[in-house]
């Protein structure tokens, strides 16, 4: 991810998290210039993203929200 598509993401967004333990792929520079933090998620940790993953797909798919919060 180079510094013009880095300049084309929303101004909404915050970070930037790869799934791998390499960030040089993105142009941090160019991120930290926007204010964006990078992140990796080392490889050990994949399957775990990769779960969050498939549980938000699943929530998505099924309309539930993802920010409802129990009161009870």
């Amino acid at each position: 991810m180079d510094a013009s598509l880095i300049i084309q993401l929303p101004t909404s967004l915050e970070l930037i998290a790869i799934a791998g333990s390499q960030t040089d792929r993105i142009d941090i520079e160019a991120a930290r210039a926007r204010g964006i933090k990078v992140s990796n998620i080392p490889e050990h940790c994949r399957s775990v993203s990769l779960g969050l993953k498939a549980n938000i797909a699943a929530f998505l798919d099924r309309g539930l929200p993802l920010n409802r919060v129990s009161t009870g």
